[in-house]
């Protein structure tokens, strides 16, 4: 830089440069300043993004729909259970039924009538139980997307 001589009305520069070069130098080096503060303030905006979408932080909303997920799964697999068991009662009944009466019951017999209803009872609750492993089918494939 030029030296600077000190005057009445303060420091002019001294060596042929006129104030206003020294103006518009000093306006390029400023431009050229801010647009690196831009550039730097963009990247941190961009690498404060990435490490915000990395932290494993739920939002309310999302806490609540993972507590109903799990609710949603408990329910299923306690209803899956229920359905097991319903099915391997209908299949034991449906085994005796076949064999017609149990040996150690010799004494009951039932009549075509009574036979018949509850034939139609069991494959009414059999008809439902379908119904009911469909519906939770469907839920399992709802929750697991």
């Amino acid at each position: 830089p030029p030296p600077l001589f000190s005057g009445g009305g303060g420091w002019i520069p001294t060596g042929g440069k006129s104030l206003r070069e020294m103006a518009e130098r000093l306006a390029d080096k400023y431009e050229e300043a801010k647009e690196k503060q831009e550039d730097i303030m963009n990247r941190m905006k961009k690498v404060l993004h990435s490490f915000h979408c990395q932290i494993p932080i739920l939002s309310d909303s999302e806490r609540d729909m993972k507590k109903e997920l799990q609710t949603i799964n408990e329910q299923l697999q306690r209803l899956g259970n229920a359905i097991k068991q319903v099915k391997l009662k209908m299949d034991y009944q449906q085994k005796r039924m076949e064999k017609g009466t149990s040996p150690r019951k010799a004494s009951i017999s039932l009549s075509a009538y009574q036979r018949k209803c509850i034939q139609t009872v069991l494959k009414e609750e059999g008809e439902h139980i379908q119904q009911m492993v469909k519906q939770i089918n469907a839920v399992r494939n709802h929750v697991n997307f």
